[in-house]
């Protein structure tokens, strides 16, 4: 607003130096002797309305010299009246400044000038038009959505009976899980004999009903030619990768904002892009790998080509899931840091293909195979570290997230203190994670705005080994080892 306000103020300061122009008369000067020189005013006047011009930015310093050369050129060029019959001329009065006669032809052609490069610059800038904005504007483009729904939480019920008085569960159920994300997340759980507390549990059995919404807003921007940037803010109850939804209430305390998206983008041709930053996944998927609103962090290469009807395409990525700290562990040595060992990658490739068929209605099948190889996401069992310690040298290799159904095993291998039974263990994932994810899909467009389709996945962990996990100290898989196993033992040191 202020810059319009400024550019408007411009316009009418350079129409008043068109029309001062226009109208510049002879004038005379009595505060100065007729002797002493004088500026001709009209060239004063020009001279100091093209200066406020630029001293407002309505022109550049350039184009007022140009202008003012311009001016200069006209009074050079303009025709002169016929001289007057040779006469001895009228004795001047003292104090009277003589000023060069100036074409009316020459004063007009200037004010038109000047106004036709003013209202060209404030067309093109978009300062003097109603209700537009400025060109760079055009540039930016916002989208967003928004969502409020009711989100229910059903489980299978416990099923009492009611035996000799006592209220015993007999069906439903019955289990507990522990909620290993936040033992990790808080430092661990002890397991030693001397804590007689549970470790934090998820619920499995108790319906409920949360008002939730989702909020998302998100700028891009056309940066140079084939390059794009783009910031996406969502809503979200923590940082979860897997969720944008806040949950209502809270004694309606604030909400927190996160950066969701974040990522520059090379497109030089459709379907054939490099992306770099925190993006939208982009891969083929569905659910039972990839959840919708996981947007992963690195860089991805996108590749397509179409002939015949069959169409190619090729993708690539490699995604950064966690960066061990230069810190880490906090209290260890320069020689005992984590360092890069600490990292942990996804490295990613998919080919797919889609090919339409020309009957009555399209139909188009298509296959996608993608191999994910999850960089050093295992867990790894730590050398023997005492029980005494604030760390131990693999705490590292901890999921910074999960959520359920993956077997677990104790990432620190105790040497116990007599003087204390303390041991606060945290856990990683006993499995390698290479998995191989076969898709294929088939779209039938029934109507010019209904489709049907069908599509199935298939996806194996081909860094699965059974004999690996049970030599490890696993915590919460009883049917491979066939009962609980201590921690810091393997399935085949229980007994």
């Amino acid at each position: 607003m202020l810059r319009t306000t400024t550019k408007l103020s411009g316009l009418m300061l350079c129409a008043s130096a068109a029309a001062l122009i226009a109208a510049a008369p002879a004038l005379a000067q009595d505060s100065q002797p007729a002797s002493q020189p004088v500026a001709n005013p009209t060239e004063a006047a020009v001279g100091n309305l093209l200066q406020g011009l630029v001293d407002q930015g309505v022109l550049k310093r350039a184009k007022a010299q140009t202008l003012m050369n311009k001016f200069h050129s006209d009074i050079s060029k303009a025709p002169q009246p016929a001289p007057a019959a040779a006469t001895a001329p009228a004795p001047a009065e003292a104090g009277t400044v003589a000023v060069p006669y100036i074409p009316e032809i020459v004063k007009d052609e200037i004010t038109n000038r000047v106004k036709q490069d003013v209202v060209k610059q404030a067309k093109e800038e978009r300062w003097a038009t109603p209700n537009s904005f400025p060109e760079w504007t055009s540039r930016i483009h916002i989208f967003g959505d928004f969502r409020f729904r009711n989100e229910g939480h059903f489980f299978d019920q416990p099923i009492y009976q009611n035996i000799n008085g006592q209220k015993v569960q007999v069906g439903g159920n019955e289990l507990s899980f522990v909620d290993v994300n936040t033992v990790n997340a808080n430092g661990g759980y002890n397991t030693g004999s001397n804590n007689s507390t549970l470790p934090p549990l998820l619920n499995s059995n108790k319906d409920r009903n949360l008002l939730r919404i989702r909020a998302r807003l998100g700028f891009e921007a056309d940066i140079a030619d084939d390059w794009t940037a783009t910031i996406r803010l969502a809503s979200g109850s923590d940082n979860s990768p897997v969720s944008t939804n806040q949950t209502l209430g809270g004694a309606f305390a604030k909400k927190s904002i996160w950066l969701d998206q974040a990522y520059v983008k090379y497109q030089p041709a459709e379907g054939n892009s490099l992306v770099l930053g925190r993006m939208p996944n982009p891969f083929t998927h569905t659910e039972m790998v990839w959840d919708d609103d996981i947007n992963p962090d690195g860089i991805a290469v996108n590749l397509s080509h179409s002939f015949h009807g069959l169409g190619l395409r090729a993708t690539g990525a490699a995604f950064s899931i966690d960066s061990a700290g230069d810190a880490t562990p906090a209290t260890a040595t320069s020689d005992e840091k984590s360092g890069n060992d600490g990292n942990k990658w996804l490295f990613a490739g998919q080919i797919g293909a889609n090919y339409t068929l020309k009957t009555a209605r399209p139909l188009t099948l298509s296959f996608d195979a993608a191999y994910y190889d999850y960089d050093n996401i295992q867990g790894q069992l730590s050398p023997a570290c005492s029980n005494l310690g604030s760390y131990c040298l693999t705490d590292w290799s901890k999921p910074g997230f999960m959520q359920k159904g993956n077997t677990l095993f104790a990432l620190r291998d105790f040497t116990v203190d007599p003087s204390s039974q303390t041991t606060t263990q945290i856990y990683g994932l006993a499995s390698k994670f290479e998995v191989l994810d076969l898709i294929a899909k088939a779209d039938f467009a029934a109507t010019d705005t209904l489709h049907i389709a069908l599509t199935g996945d298939v996806a194996r962990n081909l860094g699965y080994s059974a004999r690996a996990i049970t030599a490890l100290p696993i915590v919460n898989n009883n049917e491979t080892c066939s009962g609980a196993v201590p921690a810091g033992k393997g399935c085949t040191d229980k007994d």
